[in-house]
């Protein structure tokens, strides 16, 4: 079977009319007669904060499989901050989802012994994170999430559908591979070593370079969709190394690869929070 990336959520730039938002930012906006904070405005689009989207629930319609809308129309997406930078939580779970998916394949593979013992303790953390934003975005995705994996391969089913070996093997990553010491990362109801969670991060990211590279998607926006995903993915790594912005974006621009500079830049203003308007 080929086994292809495929996205379980929607999220920026993945729209059905394909317009690509690089709408400047109004971030601290509020809605009018609400008190709604949008951690960053787009062009029809609004990011929020996890609590933010939950204590305002009654003002945000649709469902997940729709997607969430304002009474105006715009978009609205939870996302999560790092050091004034914004991550769509749809597009973080995707990025875990190719982590899952690169694991499982270098296991398949046979890479080696050594990556092996790894692999399996990283694919269940990756999967615990990628149902704690999916648990977020659609409380009901369990049974959708695990069909998903058994479309996509029986073995890697039959490994997730056990919760009790999921939890033993991200109880071996908590141990073996995260320091109590390090600053966490909040994800819901899960917490990781950040990191730790720039590496799981690291190979989701890689995994859907390979994609891009390869060609192997026709869809113009689909293919937009994926690469903003990447270069997302690579500058979250950044962040949560703790670079500096001119670092993050020559990290990003060398994964990326030649003449990649502009196009990480446009990205990296798309999701920093301005400080300007915080501060007003």
């Amino acid at each position: 079977m080929k086994k292809e990336s495929k996205s379980m959520s929607q999220g920026l730039n993945s729209k059905k009319n394909g317009r690509h938002n690089t709408g400047a930012a109004q971030t601290g906006a509020t809605f009018p007669n609400c008190n709604i904070h949008f951690m960053k405005e787009l062009s029809g689009q609004v990011l929020v904060s996890i609590d933010e989207f939950i204590a305002n629930r009654e003002l945000i319609h649709g469902t997940p499989e729709e997607g969430f809308r304002l009474e105006d129309g715009r978009e609205v997406f939870m996302a999560c901050e790092l050091e004034g930078t914004v991550f769509p939580l749809d597009k973080v779970a995707d990025l875990l989802l190719n982590c899952i998916l690169f694991n499982h394949e270098a296991v398949s593979a046979g890479v080696n012994s050594d990556f092996t013992v790894q692999a399996y303790p990283m694919l269940a953390r990756a999967y615990k994170l990628y149902c704690a934003i999916m648990d977020l975005l659609n409380p009901d995705h369990k049974r959708a999430t695990l069909e998903f994996m058994r479309q996509f391969d029986e073995e890697l089913y039959s490994f997730l559908k056990v919760e009790g070996t999921v939890k033993y093997f991200d109880n071996i990553s908590r141990r073996d591979h995260e320091d109590l010491e390090n600053p966490k990362f909040c994800i819901g109801y899960e917490r990781i070593d950040e990191d730790y969670l720039a590496d799981l991060i690291s190979l989701g990211a890689f995994r859907m370079l390979k994609i891009v590279e390869a060609e192997e998607i026709d869809d113009k926006m689909a293919r937009i969709t994926l690469m903003f995903t990447t270069c997302m993915g690579y500058i979250l790594v950044a962040q949560l190394r703790h670079m500096g912005r001119k670092a993050a974006i020559e990290y990003t621009a060398k994964e990326l690869g030649p003449d990649s500079k502009e196009c990480v830049e446009i990205v990296l203003k798309m999701l920093t929070i301005d400080k300007k308007e915080v501060a007003g």
